[in-house]
C-alpha cells in the first residue's frame, strides 16, 4: 500500500509538471506571435482568452461580392481599408456599391471616423461614390456629437463642456464649437477628447504631434496630469493604426490612459451603440435586422463588433492587416488559409464568416 501511494503521488506530480511546462510554452509562443508586429500586440491575457474559444473553422473564402448576393439583404460597410484609402476609391469599389444598390440591397456606412456625417458624405461624393446608394451613414465622430448635444445618457450627461483635445489638425475647433464645448487648460478641464493624433489643443496653445519621442512625452504628460485629476477620456475613434502607413490612431491614446488607471469611454466599433444606430437606419428605410452582414478590414473592430452585434461578417484581407500578412494594401492578393487562421488566432477578437481579398463585385 505505501508503494502504491508513492506511485500515485509520483503520477500526480508528473502530470502537474507536464501541465506547467505546456502552459509556459503556450505563453511564450503567444508572446512571440504578438510581438512580431508592435502595432497589433495583444495582452497575454487576451491570447489565453482566445485559446479558450477555438477559432471558427468554417470561414468561407471568396473572390467576389456577387457570391453573397442572395445571402444578405443589408450590409454595414466600413470606409477606410474597404472602399477607399482616405483620398481615392479602391479599384472596383464604386462598381461594387452600385451593383448592390441596383439589386435593392440596403447599405449603411459604419465608420470609426471622428468626423461628422456631413463631412463623410462630401468626401465619398468627391471620390466618385453616389451618397444616394446609402440609407444610413454612421460615424463615431457624429455619434459623439449627437450624444453630447442631447446629453440624454451617461457618460455624456456628466462630462461637462471644457476639454483638452487630441485632434486631427483639420476641423477640431469647428467640431468642438458645434458640440457646444470649449477648449480649456488641463487644470480646468472637465474631460479629455481624443479624435486624432496630430495635435494637442488647449485654451492656451496648439501643439503639433508626430511619431517622435518628444511628441510621445508631451502626450504622456497631458495624460498623466489628467489622470492625477481623475478626468475621463472620451475616444471618438477607437482605431489603433491607420491603414497604409500604420501611424497611430486615437485608440492608442485610450489604451495608454487605461494603463495609467484613467477612465476611458469609447464610441465606435466594436462597441454596441453604433451598431444600434445602423439597425435603426435600416428600419427607417423599411428594412429589418435579419440577413445583415458587416464588411470590414479590421479584426479587432469590424469583425469583433459584428460578432458582438450578432451579425455575420466579411473580412477584407487587403486592408489594415495587409502588412501583417505580407501583401499589398488595397490589392487583390489572397494569402493561404493557414496564414489567415494564424492571423485570426493572433488577434483573438473574432473570426469572420467570410473573407475576400478586396471589395469588388467581379473581375
Amino acid at each position: 500500500e505505501p508503494k502504491m501511494a508513492d506511485n500515485f503521488v509520483k503520477s500526480v506530480l508528473g502530470l502537474l509538471a507536464l501541465f506547467l511546462f505546456q502552459s509556459n510554452v503556450a505563453y511564450q509562443v503567444g508572446w512571440v506571435l504578438g510581438a512580431r508586429n508592435q502595432r497589433f500586440q495583444q495582452r497575454h491575457s487576451q491570447l489565453f482568452s482566445a485559446k479558450s474559444q477555438p477559432p471558427q473553422t468554417t470561414t468561407q473564402s471568396s473572390k467576389y461580392l456577387k457570391d453573397f448576393e442572395n445571402q444578405y439583404d443589408s450590409f454595414f460597410l466600413d470606409q477606410f481599408g474597404v472602399i477607399h484609402n482616405g483620398t481615392h476609391a479602391y479599384q472596383g469599389a464604386i462598381e461594387a456599391v452600385e451593383r448592390l444598390a441596383q439589386r435593392g440591397k440596403r447599405l449603411v456606412i459604419l465608420s470609426n471616423s471622428s468626423k461628422r456625417k456631413k463631412t463623410g458624405v462630401k468626401n465619398l461624393r468627391k471620390m466618385g461614390f453616389n451618397p444616394d446608394h446609402f440609407c444610413g451613414f454612421v460615424t463615431s465622430g457624429d455619434t459623439v456629437y449627437e450624444e453630447m448635444i442631447s446629453r440624454a445618457r451617461e457618460p455624456f450627461k456628466s462630462l461637462g463642456t471644457r476639454c483638452v483635445v487630441f485632434g486631427n489638425a483639420d476641423d477640431d475647433k469647428a467640431y468642438l464649437s458645434e458640440m457646444q464645448c470649449e477648449l480649456s487648460t488641463i487644470e480646468e478641464a472637465d474631460f479629455l477628447l481624443a479624435r486624432g493624433n496630430f495635435v494637442i489643443l488647449d485654451a492656451v496653445e496648439t501643439t503639433k504631434c508626430d511619431r517622435s519621442l518628444e511628441s510621445e512625452a508631451r502626450v504622456a504628460a497631458v495624460l498623466a496630469a489628467a489622470a492625477a485629476r481623475g478626468l475621463p477620456l472620451l475616444v471618438a475613434n477607437p482605431d489603433i493604426a491607420r491603414p497604409g502607413c500604420g501611424s497611430p490612431m486615437p485608440g492608442v491614446i485610450g489604451k495608454q490612459y487605461e494603463d495609467m488607471g484613467g477612465t476611458v469611454h469609447y464610441t465606435g466599433k466594436p462597441h454596441s451603440s453604433v451598431y444600434e444606430l445602423c439597425f435603426q437606419a435600416l428600419e427607417e428605410d423599411g428594412g429589418n435586422r435579419d440577413r445583415v452582414c458587416a464588411v470590414g478590414d479590421s479584426l479587432d473592430h469590424d469583425i469583433l463588433g459584428a460578432s458582438r452585434a450578432g451579425i455575420e461578417s466579411i473580412f477584407i484581407i487587403g486592408g489594415i492587416h495587409s502588412e501583417e500578412l505580407g501583401i499589398k494594401e488595397g490589392g487583390r492578393e489572397c494569402p493561404s488559409q493557414k496564414a489567415l487562421e494564424k492571423l485570426y488566432a493572433r488577434h483573438g477578437g473574432g473570426v469572420p464568416t467570410h473573407s475576400m481579398p478586396a471589395f469588388v463585385w467581379e473581375d
